[in-house]
């Protein structure tokens, strides 16, 4: 639901996803919206779609890509015996530091 006015409030709080337009928004329509366009541009509604899309892809990737490398260090963990711990932190730092440096892509 995308609204702006009061006669909107209702609409935006049983809404799943609410939009509201700040700038001539009113203040009620703005606390009950999930996400606020600070301008009344509707070609902003494109661009939160599009940059949304983007941020699902890379919430996948990274879980995916936390997943299966966690899940193979404990298959080559239960294959060659204990790991020493170092690897361990070790190999769980690295997957961190990748999955936040995919992260910052976003930031384009």
């Amino acid at each position: 639901m995308v609204g702006d006015g009061i006669n909107d409030v209702a609409a935006l709080q049983r809404s799943n996803v609410a939009v509201a337009m700040g700038a001539a928004g009113s203040e009620p329509a703005i606390e009950a919206a999930d996400i606020v366009v600070l301008n009344d541009d509707i070609a902003s509604l494109r661009k939160l779609h599009n940059l949304s899309k983007r941020y699902r892809s890379v919430v996948s990737q990274n879980i995916t890509f936390s997943l299966l490398t966690k899940a193979g260090l404990v298959i080559v963990g239960v294959a060659t015996g204990p790991l020493p711990f170092w690897i361990a932190v070790a190999g769980d730092m690295g997957v961190s530091l990748l999955v936040t440096a995919n992260a910052m892509r976003l930031r384009r």
